[in-house]
């Protein structure tokens, strides 16, 4: 199959839009080069995840992006072929969001793309440079997510809690980050898929984070270990406690019916005395 779809377990969704490399067959519309070993890189993340009882959703495409660019407006998707795929793509996308918010209350979208610019990992939030030098989180990414928990959108973005810090932890380096220099004219904000679901959903608990992986990490000597280290960060950004308050708020509320039963008995037995 051209395009490969796959439901999980879990309020994760790994999505790739420029990592196929299928164009017999296909009409070409542009002349782009596809991000190498991305869809590789994925299934070593989801294998990571699996050994860990995680089963994450997968959307990917196994189509070049030199016949459909997947991370773009429909309006630039040429041609009526380029244009179903694209249609195809992203409707199983928003379907994969809407069960994760249904069955978890909660979704994480980590858009999967490689760059040859610089050694970090770019982590895209949508911002754009103005936005970052000004500290002005507000229209982020991962900012519809952050208000449903109470969390300051810098929090996720910046230190302990962020990604960032989570991958940092793991021995990769990643920009932007509160304690290095961001070149914001080599850095990688996110594209289409980061930027649209994260205003589609803006009224819901969802996350959109664009992943932006240095060639070094998709080599085939290195890829089986990168898969493990980005799997292991987003388990644990994904897991932490800051995305469980509403659960324990639930879990609390329940327990007060046990404490008046025993209120009501002691009365009882106070009147018979």
């Amino acid at each position: 199959m051209a395009l490969y779809f796959k439901e999980g377990n879990t309020p994760i969704i790994l999505v790739s839009t420029h990592g196929g490399l299928r164009r017999r067959g296909f009409t070409i519309t542009a002349q782009k080069t596809a991000d190498k070993n991305v869809n590789k890189t994925l299934f070593a993340i989801e294998k990571a995840l699996k050994k860990r009882n995680h089963r994450p959703y997968i959307i990917l495409s196994k189509i070049h992006r030199s016949v459909v660019d997947l991370n773009r407006p429909p309006n630039q998707a040429h041609g009526r072929e380029a244009s179903e795929i694209w249609s195809i793509y992203h409707a199983k996308l928003d379907s994969y969001i809407q069960s994760c918010l249904h069955k978890y209350g909660k979704c994480f979208i980590f858009d999967l793309h490689g760059h040859k610019r610089t050694g970090e990992i770019h982590l895209g939030y949508g911002l754009r440079q103005v936005d970052i030098r000004a500290n002005n989180w507000q229209n982020s990414s991962v900012t519809p997510l952050a208000r449903r928990f109470n969390i300051a959108p810098r929090k996720l973005i910046y230190g302990r809690q962020s990604l960032c810090g989570k991958l940092e932890r793991k021995g990769l380096r990643c920009i932007p980050n509160n304690h290095g220099h961001t070149d914001l004219r080599r850095y990688l904000n996110g594209g289409f898929i980061t930027r649209n679901y994260s205003q589609k959903y803006s009224t819901q608990p969802v996350a959109a984070i664009q992943i932006e992986l240095p060639r070094t990490l998709r080599q085939h000597r290195t890829i089986s270990k990168t898969g493990k280290q980005v799997a292991d960060s987003i388990l644990s950004f994904v897991n932490q406690s800051a995305f469980k308050k509403q659960n324990q708020k639930k879990m609390t509320k329940k327990k007060k019916l046990p404490r008046r039963r025993r209120t009501r008995r002691r009365r009882t037995r106070r009147r018979i005395n």
